[in-house]
């Protein structure tokens, strides 16, 4: 009996809200919150852009991956940072050793690191900015700029 009524009341609910959700039109772009065009009185959204009358970012619809998403940014970041930093201290001696021996030239390890540092730079910037357009910050040709960089920086 209880699954039986369950069975009802899960039915008379998910009747409920696909009614609603088929209800919705638009008439003009901005019933589509600035965000997608509306096309034969439905909302088609813009990149990263959800919900029928696209109002909701990624990070409203996978807001149960917050956490998980927010702490992968925490910790690329921070190892990233701490390669930026290792790298500034390498530079800073072969720099201080080529001062001491007189020499001008500088090695190949020496544009190893600075290559390194530079990409590892880029990357922390990479991710506390905007790592995979979350947040719609930035636009895709910028975030794909600011995410192959540091790989073309590393090759």
């Amino acid at each position: 009996m209880k699954r039986v009524l369950l069975s009802v009341f899960l039915l008379i609910v998910l009747s409920q809200s696909t009614e609603m959700d088929a209800t919705f039109t638009c008439i003009t772009n901005s019933d589509c919150n600035d965000h997608g065009e509306c096309v034969r009185n439905a909302c088609v959204c813009a990149a990263r852009r959800y919900g029928l009358d696209c109002s909701m970012t990624a990070v409203q619809v996978y807001s149960d991956w917050a956490p998980f998403f927010w702490s992968y940014t925490a910790i690329g970041a921070s190892l990233h940072l701490i390669i930026v930093i290792w790298c500034c201290i390498a530079l800073g001696k072969q720099f201080h050793f080529t001062k001491l021996s007189g020499r001008t030239r500088r090695s190949m390890s020496t544009w190893a690191l600075i290559m390194l540092g530079l990409g590892s730079l880029l990357r922390v910037f990479y991710l506390l900015f905007d790592p995979h357009n979350m947040r719609g910050m930035a636009n895709e040709y910028g975030n794909a700029v600011l995410y192959n960089l540091p790989i073309l920086l590393w090759v």
